[in-house]
């Protein structure tokens, strides 16, 4: 079923009266983050996960002993007419973080999987690898910063937060930790004309 603009402003819990001017906007993406910031103008609202940021709890099967990890510099964003997703991350204690319990394998995007919280998450296909923005610190320590140009099915999965990133190890090879990417609003610079943007391209990806 197509979602009309107006619904999809109501989910957001915004009201909108007279004519709408829409432009490019960049929204900021958080890593599996606390409860009740979401913008989740998706098919799939996003409540909380298991843990926020890059954890073990937050893969399928749990995994109690990992690493951690989260954001870090610029952080992570997706620019809505250029379709590029610009992501700065870190985990691993040389960036402040824990260490990976196992040496790392590979670090990929997944999707479409869920976050099934208070159950176990989904867990999904590969839709790109991570390896060739990645810069190790050691084996169990490292930082992925770069951008990637998400195909149209792409930004729908992260319109519908079915996007998460996977860093697998070693001594766990179906992934240590795990971070659901999230659209949320941006403090300092979230606009209502941003969000008519987002919506209208939503829209325009569900004809």
């Amino acid at each position: 079923m197509k979602r009309t603009l107006v619904g999809l402003l109501t989910l957001t819990g915004i009201s909108f009266a007279g004519p709408m001017t829409t432009q490019a906007a960049v929204f900021q993406v958080d890593l599996s983050p606390g409860p009740g910031v979401a913008l989740n103008l998706g098919a799939n609202p996003y409540t909380q996960d298991h843990a926020v940021g890059l954890s073990g709890l937050n893969e399928s099967p749990a995994v109690v002993l990992s690493g951690s990890g989260n954001e870090i510099g610029a952080g992570i964003s997706y620019d809505d007419v250029s379709n590029q997703l610009s992501f700065d991350l870190a985990y691993g204690s040389a960036f402040g973080f824990s260490d990976l319990v196992g040496n790392l394998t590979v670090l990929h995007v997944h999707g479409p999987g869920l976050v099934n919280f208070p159950g176990p998450n989904i867990n999904a296909g590969v839709q790109f690898g991570l390896a060739g923005f990645h810069t190790p610190s050691g084996t169990k320590s490292g930082r992925i910063t770069g951008n990637q140009v998400l195909t149209a099915a792409q930004e729908q999965l992260l319109i519908d937060n079915a996007l998460y990133v996977n860093i697998h190890s070693d001594v766990n090879p179906g992934g240590e930790i795990r971070a659901q990417l999230i659209l949320v609003p941006e403090p300092t610079t979230f606009t209502l004309l941003g969000l008519g943007s987002l919506a209208l391209m939503v829209m325009r990806r569900r004809k």
